[in-house]
């Protein structure tokens, strides 16, 4: 595990990406706490977290008993139960949870779910439990992602200060960081200009700040870059 990587965790439903979920944390040395209301996918988890409780999590009696609100980071994967999902992400994000993990089955889904405070949302199709782990223990700031396939995804970073001024002709983070500036979004301006995409980047062109870069490339190798060079918010 990462140095500043989040350290204990609270996994809510532990059907098969919970459960995978929770395994991969607990084996990649974090501790967790894992609920579910059936108590057979409890057992299946009990001897390898610290604690293991069936019981409802949307309950803030229940949570609150287990020290759950304490932890770095937590994950919900309760399914079809969308209106259950509302419900848990607005209590964690209520009681200072810094990082909240939502499993959803649609872009609308995934919409609703940023806007009552998840900091991250995944899709069962394309995100396994193990990539979105991974991040976690390798980084302390997960960030969203679009994944193109199982090994690949879309990001973006805020121009960081060292790149301010410079040109990506200059930086050539294909070569060094093997990653594609397949994009740069330029912010509305106090002017009343629009936001503004520039879909096939200039390489010569200097990156100002407030700019945002869309990179391309590899999980590992976004994720390499997206640590080097973002900014916790």
């Amino acid at each position: 595990m990462a140095k500043n990587a989040a350290k204990s965790f609270l996994v809510i439903g532990l059907g098969t990406f919970g459960h995978q979920a929770a395994v991969a944390l607990a084996q990649g040395g974090a501790t967790v706490i894992a609920v579910d209301t059936r108590r057979e996918r409890v057992e299946g988890v009990a001897h390898l977290v610290a604690k293991a409780a069936a019981t409802d999590g949307s309950s803030e009696e229940s949570l609150e008993a287990l020290g759950a609100f304490d932890v770095d980071a937590a994950i919900v994967s309760v399914g079809d139960f969308f209106a259950v999902t509302v419900l848990v992400t607005h209590l964690l994000r209520k009681r200072k949870v810094p990082q909240v993990v939502v499993q959803v089955n649609s872009q609308r889904e995934a919409e609703a779910i940023r806007a009552v405070g998840a900091t991250l949302t995944c899709f069962p199709e394309r995100d396994s439990a193990r990539t979105i782990v991974g991040h976690f223990l390798e980084d302390p700031v997960p960030y969203e992602r679009i994944a193109i396939g199982h090994d690949a995804g879309i990001i973006e970073i805020a121009v960081p200060a060292a790149m301010v001024g410079k040109t990506l002709l200059e930086l050539d983070v294909r070569r060094r960081h093997s990653v594609n500036v397949v994009a740069i979004k330029t912010p509305p301006t106090e002017e009343g200009l629009s936001e503004q995409v520039l879909v096939i980047p200039d390489a010569r062109s200097p990156l100002v700040a407030g700019q945002v870069l869309v990179v391309l490339g590899h999980n590992r190798h976004i994720g390499a870059f997206h640590k080097a060079f973002a900014v916790p918010g």
